[in-house]
């Protein structure tokens, strides 16, 4: 849908009939926001007070308000149906343009946290694997700790358009629970794993998983085997 409903206008009358036929038509067209002014002084000193995409007025009055009116405000004349279709479509565009370029900022903001706490879970698995492999009492510790950031990794790759790193965290979990009871021999396999999340973010491998994303996934396949 248009977002029209984030347009705003002003119509300047002083016939009420007018100013009724009017509003109908932009509300008609999902605009909401809607002002009215009497003539065109109230017109212009309200202007001066807010802003507004449209203004449409009396034809007598066009001159007088488009002087005052900023360079982004379309001054249409009543009888100026065409036009103002033509600035209405203009506007929900570059609305919905602008829109679209927000969600795009925070997508793109949301990745990049994202990806920085891939990068320390990377850090906090490894530092893991290396206390366990020097310490094997630690071993039951360390996997479970690991078991359970796999486990939270693996539901928020797909999330933020990195199903690689889903695919490896599920198969690290699998990893980590193969076993009732946790034993070093699993050390070599989970630092697989960790070295496939790196790889996969040090290649940024977004999206649908790649032929070299189904080759890293299948060396792990290997791995655990």
């Amino acid at each position: 849908m248009d977002r029209q409903d984030r347009i705003s206008a002003l119509l300047v009358s002083s016939h009420a009939p007018t100013t009724e036929q009017l509003a109908k038509l932009l509300a008609d067209r999902g605009v909401h926001s809607i002002c009215t002014a009497g003539n065109p002084h109230d017109a212009i000193d309200r202007m001066a007070r807010e802003a507004f995409d449209i203004v449409i007025s009396e034809p007598a009055a066009i001159s007088e308000l488009t002087a005052a009116a900023n360079k982004q405000t379309a001054i249409i004349p009543h009888d100026g149906s065409n036009r103002l279709k033509e600035v209405l479509d203009s506007l929900a565009h570059r609305h919905r343009d602008a829109e679209n370029s927000r969600v795009d900022a925070i997508v793109e903001r949301l990745s990049a946290e994202y990806l920085a706490k891939v990068e320390q879970n990377i850090a906090t698995l490894s530092t893991a694997i290396d206390a366990a492999a020097n310490d094997p009492a630690l071993v039951p510790e360390k996997i479970g700790r690991i078991a359970k950031i796999a486990h939270d990794m693996k539901g928020q790759g797909g999330s933020f358009g990195y199903p690689i790193m889903s695919a490896i965290a599920a198969s690290l979990v699998d990893v980590c629970r193969a076993v009732p009871n946790p034993d070093p021999a699993q050390l070599p396999t989970l630092s697989a794993h960790i070295d496939a999340l790196r790889t996969a973010l040090a290649k940024n491998m977004r999206g649908e998983i790649s032929p070299e994303g189904d080759a890293l996934l299948a060396s792990l396949s290997n791995a655990k085997n």
